[in-house]
């Protein structure tokens, strides 16, 4: 009985975790990229899928419109084996909307 019990409650978070999971994957389809940059509050990255490893990343928006945005963007950067500088660099980012598969329409950013 206890067997049983301790498999239903592993099912059971292994049924929960998986739907959270889904559910995060179908709002990221919703996303709008302009929304998101449209914010007093500064923007902090501090995970990534980027290959260059940056411990600690900011974003400053500085002015934004429907087809762009212009940011400042800080990051630490190594200089020698125990110090560290911050480098801060200015975008000017260009919003496109792309229709998708899903018959849903995405925001694209690029910027330079």
């Amino acid at each position: 009985m206890v067997l049983h019990s301790l498999f239903c409650t592993v099912l059971f978070g292994v049924l929960v975790a998986t739907r959270s999971n889904l559910h995060e994957e179908e709002s990221n389809d919703d996303v709008d990229i302009v929304r998101f940059w449209n914010t007093s509050d500064v923007i902090w990255t501090t995970n990534t899928t980027a290959r260059a490893r940056q411990v600690c990343k900011v974003d400053i928006k500085e002015n934004i419109s429907q087809t762009n945005v212009t940011f400042t963007r800080s990051y630490l950067v190594k200089t020698y084996r125990t110090s560290t500088r911050w480098a801060i660099k200015r975008y000017d980012g260009f919003f496109t909307t792309t229709q998708v598969i899903t018959n849903r329409k995405s925001h694209l950013m690029q910027w330079t």
